[in-house]
């Protein structure tokens, strides 16, 4: 009889597990949708954005001001993005980033209140797990001038990422709850791993 109610009820269990994952999987697709409403995406793979053309776009850089006209940049593969990165988000001297920090908050609209706890990371540096304090708890970030971040949903630099260049003069505020990955969840609390550049 035992074998009879196992023969019967696997099927049923085996349906039900992949029908949850099925609502759970992350899609490595993403489009104009994850981006704020007032953002518009200028190019993808440095061809002007196409909504028809460009369905899969896997990761972004924003601009804080406008690179040769784009703020917006999508990228249909992670090799295409990284390569961009390497090429255009160029590294500067040691001596240039020694006191040159982006911060972290744990909440939306930072104030210069202090309410709410935050974190540091020095230019150049990055954080390949934010710890235990921080994980999946930053809400919002300030930029340090003339740098980027790049922000990853797992440790190690997995899962989904956004990249935001503040090629401006002063330290550029953004909140992650503007912000979805390609899979709809906002950033806001989803951080887990973060690179610091120049």
């Amino acid at each position: 009889m035992t074998r009879k109610f196992f023969v019967k009820i696997c099927p049923i269990i085996a349906f039900v597990f992949i029908l949850a994952l099925s609502f759970n999987m992350p899609t490595t697709n993403a489009s104009a949708s994850t981006l704020p409403q007032n953002l518009k995406i200028d190019s993808v793979d440095g061809q002007t954005y196409n909504a028809q053309k460009h369905k899969k776009i896997v990761a972004f850089i924003i601009y804080r001001n406008a690179v040769q006209g784009k703020h917006i940049l999508g990228f249909s593969t992670f090799e295409k993005y990284n390569a961009y990165k390497q090429q255009n988000l160029a590294t500067q001297n040691a001596d240039a980033k020694a006191a040159a920090y982006s911060y972290f908050y744990e909440h939306t609209s930072f104030d210069n209140r202090g309410l709410g706890a935050s974190i540091r990371l020095q230019v150049g540096y990055n954080f390949y797990y934010v710890g235990d304090n921080w994980n999946d708890r930053i809400s919002s970030t300030n930029i340090h001038p003339s740098s980027s971040i790049t922000i990853y949903q797992h440790w190690h630099y997995e899962g989904y990422h956004y990249t935001f260049v503040n090629n401006g003069g002063n330290y550029w505020f953004r909140n992650f709850t503007d912000y979805k990955m390609p899979n709809g969840h906002s950033w806001n609390d989803q951080i887990s791993s973060v690179k610091s550049g120049w």
